[in-house]
């Protein structure tokens, strides 16, 4: 599932999209998924005219995906001048993993995100099943920290994303995992204090995952059931076994 596929599910949610304002495309590239943000349509096909802070460290921006709506900023990510509470919705489709302080920048995003905004990441596994029923791990350039739904769901929750209402996907033979979350009143943690018996006391975490943590303690990934945009739910046990 490429970004395309994500950014479109979104685009069917018509009750969300119509609540937008402003996006902040982390890590953008070359620009495509922040050109689609901003020539955004209604149902009556009269532009949303969503503005678009596009994102990246090195910023190379392809001349095709300019647009009068996008605002190009050459920054860290995890640490912009975009005011605070100024966006609607954070989307970082294969970025977050070249954090070098996945805490900070999530503590950042949230201070930026408006109430009940919506923070999408989409990001590689560190390790997976592929097409031939192999685990396979990996260590790409510049990714120094490991990744995956656990872990990924307990830094959500304790930097203030709600994952009780979140959506998440991942599937046997893909790399990329796929999560959503809306800010929520809590703010981030210091991760000394953020045990995963608090966060299901807040009730930050996805039921199945709530689950798990009165049962054994941890996150265990073959016992999380989560659901997807489209309704559909991800059953790890099945997903994770060749």
């Amino acid at each position: 599932m490429n970004s395309i596929d994500v950014l479109n599910l979104l685009d069917q949610k018509t009750e969300f999209m119509d609540s937008l304002s402003v996006v902040a495309d982390m890590g953008c590239g070359k620009g495509q998924d922040s050109f689609w943000w901003s020539t955004r349509k209604d149902v009556d096909d009269k532009p949303r005219n969503l503005f678009v802070f596009s994102v990246d460290r090195l910023l190379q921006i392809d001349n095709h995906y300019r647009h009068k709506n996008l605002r190009f900023v050459k920054e860290d990510y995890s640490n912009t001048t975009i005011a605070k509470n100024r966006v609607d919705t954070v989307w970082a489709y294969n970025s977050f993993q070249f954090s070098t302080n996945p805490v900070k920048t999530l503590r950042h995003w949230w201070d930026i995100m408006n109430t009940n905004g919506l923070l999408s990441i989409s990001i590689p596994q560190t390790n997976y099943i592929d097409d031939l029923s192999r685990w396979q791990m990996t260590n790409p350039s510049g990714v120094l920290w490991p990744h995956n739904m656990c872990s990924l769901i307990y830094l959500l929750a304790a930097c203030g994303f709600d994952c009780a209402e979140g959506h998440f996907r991942q599937k046997r033979h893909e790399d990329m995992i796929h999560l959503m979350a809306y800010k929520s009143e809590f703010r981030p943690m210091d991760l000394e204090d953020a045990s995963l018996y608090l966060l299901d006391e807040m009730k930050l975490l996805p039921p199945s995952a709530s689950a798990c943590v009165k049962k054994f303690g941890m996150l265990r990934h073959e016992f999380l059931h989560l659901e997807w945009l489209d309704g559909t739910i991800c059953d790890l046990a099945i997903e994770s076994i060749p």
